[in-house]
């Protein structure tokens, strides 16, 4: 028979070897939760880094136009005299085309070509005072896939119409297209109702591929659905989702000033091992 201190001994043995593993599993616990906190931060950080850049990118184009506004020539209101500076000034910069809408919204493009927009969002804002840019949308002018930016021109306080500029609507993609997380990760963006307007695969832009409604048709696209819907409700953060087959992380952020919200995705093996 045992003797009482032999199974004493037994006895806080196995209480030592029972608190060590304890112990042991809270720390793994611990660990991963700091190694995860750690990925997450670097990523969100990622992304936050990417929506101030193309924010700066979108600011720099109505500084643009701003600058033009501001020309006496302009603001007289008279196509003789904007046209010729119109000419002059789209040489120096990165728009396709710049035009002076009218208060009956009227446009009136440097190439000499014209078309009615005062129905449009962002004249309508541009009018209102507002310098703005608009989400991918198809030009009436050339029938391609372009983003309008607008400011007011103002005259002694007033504003007399509005000046726009178009780029072409891989502008953003361009932008975006050298932010990277990993060895697979990229950047991309979705407006407020979760349409695609910058993606590294020019397809889903030119489609202005949306998650949100495709996966009412395809269950496959469940997971990424959701993910787009968080990242529309709460702007910034980090999320994770599921696609073809891989777990993936998604960081994101508002772009400020546009109805933008800038993501950066990768897999998430890869995002916790760098």
């Amino acid at each position: 028979m045992k003797s009482i201190k032999t199974k004493l001994i037994i006895y806080f043995s196995a209480i030592i070897v029972t608190a060590c593993a304890v112990l042991g599993v809270l720390s793994v616990r611990k660990a991963s939760k700091a190694l995860t906190a750690e990925a997450e931060d670097a990523i969100y950080s990622i992304a936050a880094d990417a929506a101030e850049l193309t924010e700066s990118r979108v600011e720099t184009e109505l500084k643009t136009l701003e600058m033009i506004a501001m020309d006496e020539d302009i603001q007289s209101m008279d196509w003789n005299k904007q046209q010729p500076l119109l000419q002059k000034e789209l040489e120096k910069t990165g728009f396709i085309d710049i035009a002076v809408v009218s208060p009956d919204g009227t446009a009136r493009y440097s190439s000499g070509t014209s078309d009615q927009l005062g129905d449009t969002d962002y004249v309508i804002k541009a009018m209102q005072g507002t310098n703005n840019v608009s989400d991918l949308i198809v030009s009436r002018v050339t029938g391609d896939l372009v983003l309008m930016y607008a400011v007011p021109i103002k005259k002694n306080g007033n504003i007399v119409g509005a000046l726009i500029g178009c780029r072409d609507g891989a502008a953003m993609s361009n932008v975006i297209s050298d932010i990277k997380c990993g060895e697979n990760g990229y950047a991309y963006m979705i407006n407020s109702t979760g349409d695609v307007v910058a993606h590294p695969d020019s397809e889903k832009m030119l489609n202005q591929w949306n998650p949100i409604k495709e996966a009412k048709n395809d269950e496959s696209l469940k997971s990424v659905a959701a993910a787009s819907e968080k990242m529309l409700n709460e702007k910034a953060g980090v999320s994770t989702y599921s696609y073809l087959g891989n777990e993936l992380y998604v960081a994101y952020d508002p772009v400020e000033g546009t109805d933008w919200i800038l993501a950066v995705t990768a897999e998430k093996d890869e995002v916790l091992s760098s």
